[in-house]
């Protein structure tokens, strides 16, 4: 008697014939919250587009805007971020609604002497370290320390 695996799902894909033709590649999360983290190194229009319409993105918007950063919808998709003088602080309700809004860090400390970020929010900690983000600020020359 043969042994058979119990398979839950599986993808089959059949080749021999030429690829050709054009995909159309959605945008990611992973991928957008550190190119809008990003527009706040220069005080210059940046267009971005192919930026996926979920919470986490809004989210960051949200973060950018309360810094004082003009955000323009071209699109579902596409945005034009202008980053001036910073004229809030990162809100704690926003900071604790996603994760990503560590990534604010880098960027900020590029262009403040100090930020204070409330822990992000998101999964449990345990799941994915922020430490590795304190650890290369460190590198950098950052001082970085967590108070309760």
């Amino acid at each position: 008697m043969k042994h058979q695996e119990a398979v839950m799902g599986a993808y089959r894909i059949i080749g021999g014939k030429e690829a050709s033709g054009e995909v159309s590649i959605s945008g990611n999360k992973n991928a957008a919250l550190p190119v809008l983290a990003a527009t706040l190194l220069t005080n210059e229009p940046v267009r971005l587009s192919n930026i996926p319409d979920i919470e986490d993105v809004q989210v960051m918007i949200q973060l950018l805007r309360h810094l004082g950063s003009l955000v323009v919808k071209e699109d579902a998709h596409t945005y034009v971020i202008t980053s001036g003088e910073r004229i809030g602080d990162l809100k704690r309700n926003l900071v604790e609604a996603v994760r990503g809004s560590i990534l604010l860090l880098g960027p900020l400390l590029a262009t403040m002497d100090e930020v204070l970020l409330t822990p992000p929010g998101g999964d449990v900690i345990g799941l994915r370290r922020l430490d590795t983000h304190f650890i290369g600020l460190s590198a950098l020359g950052a001082d970085c320390s967590i108070n309760e």
